[in-house]
């Protein structure tokens, strides 16, 4: 036997999603029986009915619509960043520790689970829970909690799965947490951290499409907040560029001066001929040396001038190869996206052909029936028991296309 651990999973979940996850959540042996199986292989529809509610919402979306519009909070309904409106948890263990537990005992750990929920992602109130429901149907016993990512700012109250969820570093504190705090006082071990989104016990086909698509939207938003990130920073790196460029202009002081006529004379009178054949003259001592220091600086500063131009036309380049990609990446995806839309279109267009094709047999067949019963049913009014036969054969023809239209109906 290997280590008997205790499970924890939390999702993000955006509105498109909340539905699905309600009908699978709080299904009933009724749903079983109009065909509903939600693709679950390993739902026993015989158990369903023990399934035992903590917490019931019948509309997740009405309700989550309520809190947000109470608490004040606006979502954004569309465009790539739409509002995460739920947190879908999962609490559970491994299927040997179930074993020789009572309904009782199985019934105190789920509700640990459940304040354990309340406290870490709720922010300890338990109203932000809409659903908090024990399958008991299923291979492995579970709770799947649904609760609204509301916190309290101590200004106002805000929408903000990313806040309460955190990173990794939190997600493994939390594992930390769970053990200390619930599975441990149930005789359960510490076991091995698994990433966020790796457990697979409760995930339907639609919710993998939907997961998968909400994946790589977050890929792509999060590529575009890096770049949006690097282009901040090249932006602040050429201001700091200017402030230092001006600084320097400040420290040279290079301002133009055009000589008047009386300056000029005032020069003349005091340069001296220092050799009659070379035409060389000698100044000042403190006047050479400051026209030495005003051309040094004046090179200095144009040269300084020169690489700050050169640095801002370099940045301003990375800048738009860095919105080219983003505008890339965001084609790119929304691309997807479509050929993914337009797949399974195309896949429910072929299922109803088929399925209107089918039911068009099923109606030539049962009419040929009659048609055959209709014809041979007075050949056989002098033989009572062959036509009670005949009866019985028909009837059973007649409930067999009745279950081929149900299994149908299901597809």
């Amino acid at each position: 036997m290997g280590q008997i651990c205790g499970i924890m999973r939390v999702e993000k979940r955006k509105r498109d999603a909340v539905y699905g996850l309600q009908e699978e959540a709080n299904r009933t042996l009724e749903d079983h029986l109009k065909g509903r199986d939600f693709e679950r292989s390993d739902i026993d529809w015989t158990l369903t009915e023990q399934n035992q509610h903590l917490v019931y919402t019948k509309n997740w979306g009405k309700e989550i619509t309520r809190q947000l519009k109470e608490a004040g909070i606006k979502e954004v309904m569309k465009g790539k960043n739409r509002s995460v409106v739920m947190l879908d948890g999962l609490y559970t263990s491994s299927p040997e520790w179930f074993e020789n537990r009572t309904k009782e005992e199985a019934l105190k750990y789920f509700q640990a689970c459940l304040r354990f929920h309340v406290e870490q992602y709720c922010g300890g109130d338990p109203g932000r829970v809409i659903n908090a429901v024990i399958h008991l149907d299923e291979a492995t016993p579970h709770m799947q909690i649904a609760s609204v990512p509301i916190i309290d700012t101590g200004t106002r109250l805000k929408l903000s799965a990313k806040d309460i969820m955190g990173n990794n570093r939190d997600y493994r504190r939390r594992q930390d947490l769970f053990y200390e705090e619930v599975s441990q006082h149930f005789g359960m071990e510490r076991g091995e951290v698994i990433e966020d989104g790796e457990v697979k016990l409760h995930t339907t086909k639609r919710e993998w499409q939907i997961a998968t698509q909400e994946e790589r939207l977050e890929q792509t938003k999060q590529i575009a907040d890096q770049q949006e990130q690097k282009i901040e920073q090249n932006d602040q790196k050429i201001k700091k560029q200017e402030a230092e460029f001006k600084k320097k202009q400040e420290q040279i002081k290079m301002k133009p001066h055009v000589l008047t006529k009386q300056e000029l004379d005032s020069i003349k009178e005091e340069c001296r001929p220092a050799n009659k054949l070379t035409g060389k003259v000698t100044l000042p001592q403190e006047e050479y040396q400051s026209l030495i220091a005003t051309k040094i600086a004046a090179d200095n500063l144009e040269e300084a001038k020169k690489e700050v131009e050169q640095e801002r036309e370099q940045l301003e380049k990375e800048q738009q190869h860095m919105e080219i990609e983003r505008e890339d990446a965001l084609e790119a995806a929304r691309q997807e996206g479509l050929r993914q839309g337009e797949k399974e279109q195309q896949e429910l267009v072929r299922k109803g052909q088929a399925y209107e094709q089918m039911v068009q047999l099923m109606q030539e067949d049962e009419e040929l029936a009659r048609s055959f019963r209709r014809a041979i049913e007075p050949r056989y009014k002098r033989y009572p028991i062959l036509l009670e036969v005949m009866k019985e054969a028909f009837e059973w023809v007649k409930e067999l296309i009745q279950k081929m239209a149900t299994s149908i109906r299901r597809i």
